[in-house]
């Protein structure tokens, strides 16, 4: 039977046990962080430590995150992928030939995203100051009031109107810093298929934001 996780103080640091797994925790501290963060690397736990938290607030949060920490370590129990999802296509994981797949597609990410923003961004009238490629966990873009377009590197997954209609709903935020009925018109002006775009980001989005989880 699955227990809940105990927290225990062993010789060499912390570890959460959750059953009978014995799991070692990373601590880590970030001024900039606004609350406690989980995650998984390399079969250790990293727990994210704000500012102003404590180590026992961070004990006490990972009681709290029992069904999460369980989904991970099932996860960790099963069989790695052979396939990835790269430009709307799944293709063998062995095809790429390097262990270092996500670096490879972040490296894709930059050489092919930067310029297709900055393309679309012409098109669409759009003074943008900046893009950037980022590791998001939960989004696949924003938009800040500097006027700087952040891309999540996991949309070259994805097939290219996709693509597209991310790129376009960024810079439509550009003139409407919302997501009003406005808003949805200046999208749909720029990106008559946004729907479809968002129905294949419902199907398969989620598997693609949690394979390098």
């Amino acid at each position: 039977m699955m227990l809940g996780p105990d927290l225990v103080r062993m010789a060499g640091g912390n570890f959460v046990t959750v059953g009978q797994t014995a799991v070692p925790i990373q601590w880590r501290r970030n001024r900039k962080a606004r609350r406690y963060i989980l995650r998984f690397k390399q079969a250790c736990l990293i727990a994210t430590i704000p500012r102003g938290g404590s180590q026992r607030e961070a004990f006490d949060f990972i009681q709290r995150s029992q069904p999460w920490i369980e989904r991970q370590l099932a996860k960790k129990s099963e069989p790695p992928p052979t396939e990835i999802w790269f430009r709307g296509q799944k293709f063998p994981v062995a095809q790429f030939g390097t262990p270092h797949v996500a670096r490879y597609l972040r490296a894709v990410a930059i050489t092919e995203l930067i310029p297709r923003v900055r393309q679309l961004a012409a098109q669409t009238n759009s003074q943008i100051t900046r893009v950037s490629i980022r590791n998001q966990r939960t989004r696949w873009g924003s938009c800040s009031t500097r006027r700087v377009i952040n891309l999540n590197w996991r949309l070259i997954q994805t097939p290219p109107h996709v693509v597209d209609y991310i790129i376009l709903h960024e810079l439509m935020h550009l003139r409407q810093m919302n997501h009003s009925q406005r808003f949805w018109r200046e999208v749909e002006s720029v990106c008559p298929t946004w729907r479809d775009a968002e129905l294949w980001l419902k199907r398969h989005g989620r598997e693609i934001m949690a394979f390098f989880d």
